[in-house]
């Protein structure tokens, strides 16, 4: 869907990474965070997945990004409470509820990782860390 609107997507995933994660709710984790990304990227801008592990720390980095040029006056800090929703116009073309980044945090919380949210270079990334497989 991504790329059917304009968009750019690239992916850096390494080979072989494996996580301490229940299967169907890493996949539900991925999707929240891709369907997310999607939603708030500029048109004509880019979503980038990174999946990545360090075998010094034993921890697996998930980084999904997209462009968001307008990003750079918003609190981060908010975005993973329910609900909450940047854009406050009832005019909003985006639709949904405010509720699937604070389900991604519940997920990466069952994991035992950590989420958070940055913006650098106009862009949006939410950064995943959790443990690796024995």
């Amino acid at each position: 869907m991504i790329t059917h609107e304009g968009k750019g997507f690239s992916t850096n995933i390494a080979p072989g990474v494996k996580v301490r994660a229940d299967e169907n709710y890493f996949y539900e984790l991925c999707n929240i965070l891709l369907d997310n990304a999607d939603k708030y990227c500029d048109d004509g801008g880019k979503v980038s997945v990174l999946l990545r592990e360090n075998k010094t720390t034993r921890a697996v980095t998930l980084e999904v990004g997209n462009t968001y040029a307008e990003g750079k006056a918003i609190d981060y800090t908010k975005f993973f409470n329910r609900f909450y929703r940047d854009d406050t116009s009832h005019n909003s073309k985006k639709r949904g509820y405010g509720i699937s980044l604070s389900m991604a945090q519940t997920l990466v919380h069952a994991f035992k990782g950590k989420i958070s949210a940055r913006y650098k270079n106009q862009t949006l990334y939410f950064t995943i860390r959790l443990k690796m497989t024995k």
